[in-house]
């Protein structure tokens, strides 16, 4: 039988002796020891790809965040807008009504001349005659409250009437009537003096020329009256100064107002 023979070593031109004296050495991979080495690289790709993964995902949501803290401060500043617009608004409205209750304490306190003098002559008796009506500084003196306070004097502005009447009952009734006043202060209304007197100035009497007749006329009283302005606010007595005439004050309060409702 033929065997046959093939040496490898020598068709590769390696010399016989020297590939006996070299030893080659193989080195053989437990498979235990390569799988830890693979879970390794697999736990690093993983940790890699999902910190990848993770940072793409937070940088989208960061500017995600970063648009809708943009809108919201965009937002806060429109809003910021409107309460200042707001704040002015009701700044001037509250400027408007401190204008509106000004004007209308002062139109309450005024009582035109025009209503007094109608009042006047609509309250005087026709035996009472008036012949000056005028505005006077009046000093009240207000007594102390204990003996270690001092009175305190309170100047107001009063209405002086003066005038002649028949009688002293009509100087009387005079005054009655004027307590009972609407535009005039009841309770400080009072007769300041009265005194009889002669009458020969206020009344002229004519005789035929060349008459003997001598007329006498009889005494009158001649009086002083003063009196104050109703506290009462115009507003409420409207009314009654429209009857007196004074149309202009009475249409002023109506527009307050209607502006103050």
């Amino acid at each position: 039988m033929y065997s046959l023979e093939i040496n490898f070593l020598k068709d590769r031109g390696i010399p016989e002796e020297k590939s006996k004296n070299q030893s080659t050495t193989w080195t053989t991979l437990d498979p235990k020891e390569v799988v830890p080495v693979a879970v390794g690289l697999m736990v690093a790709v993983v940790l890699v790809g999902g910190a990848l993964g993770i940072k793409i995902y937070y940088d989208g949501e960061n500017e995600k965040l970063q648009d809708l803290a943009g809108q919201a401060d965009s937002s806060l500043k429109q809003i910021q807008a409107k309460k200042n617009k707001i704040a002015a608004i009701k700044k001037g409205t509250e400027d408007i009504n401190a204008q509106t209750e000004a004007l209308a304490t002062m139109f309450n306190q005024i009582k035109p001349w025009s209503a007094l003098l109608q009042e006047m002559r609509e309250r005087t008796p026709a035996s009472v005659q008036i012949e000056e009506l005028k505005q006077v500084e009046v000093i009240t003196r207000i007594p102390a409250k204990n003996n270690k306070e001092k009175p305190t004097q309170v100047k107001k502005l009063g209405i002086e009437i003066t005038g002649l009447a028949r009688s002293y009952n009509d100087v009387n009734d005079f005054v009655l009537l004027l307590t009972k006043s609407s535009l005039l202060n009841g309770k400080e209304t009072e007769l300041v003096s009265a005194r009889m007197q002669n009458n020969s100035t206020s009344t002229r009497v004519e005789v035929p020329e060349g008459s003997d007749i001598k007329v006498e006329l009889p005494p009158v009283v001649n009086y002083k009256i003063r009196t104050f302005l109703s506290d009462a606010p115009a507003e409420e007595i409207l009314a009654e100064l429209e009857r007196k005439g004074a149309v202009g004050l009475v249409n002023r309060i109506e527009n307050l107002q209607r502006i103050r409702e």
